[in-house]
């Protein structure tokens, strides 16, 4: 009996997971928040991401000397070489800000840009 009673329970939490799962796809598809923090390049205007073209710059600059094969600290002192501060916080870059950023924006590469509002191409992971 305790057996069973285990196996409803988590035939239950499963369920609850791919409810929940599928409810925040939906809203990422639709381009809907649902965090509480954009990702960078990206602010939130009633419920939906927009791209803010100061940050999505640097994003790209960012992702370039990714791809280049610079890691976190190399790209921070890229940018500050080049006289590049965070928006953000107007402050010099941090290699851990660097980091996080390239980290979500490889997450999220399902986001399509354009001049009025984003919505990711595909169920991307959690914004």
């Amino acid at each position: 009996m305790v057996t069973i009673l285990g196996a409803l329970a988590q035939l239950e939490r499963e369920q609850a997971a791919e409810r929940t799962k599928g409810a925040l796809a939906g809203l990422r598809r639709q381009g809907k928040r649902i965090s509480g923090k954009p990702p960078y390049g990206f602010r939130f205007e009633n419920g939906m991401l927009v791209e803010v073209p100061d940050e999505a710059a640097l994003l790209d600059r960012m992702l370039a000397l990714h791809t280049e094969g610079l890691g976190a600290r190399a790209i921070r002192t890229r940018l500050i070489k080049e006289g590049s501060r965070n928006p953000r916080t107007g402050g010099e870059w941090k290699h851990g800000t660097v980091r996080d950023i390239v980290a979500r924006a490889e997450r999220t590469r399902g986001l399509t840009r354009s001049s009025k509002s984003v919505a990711p191409t595909h169920a991307a992971p959690r914004l």
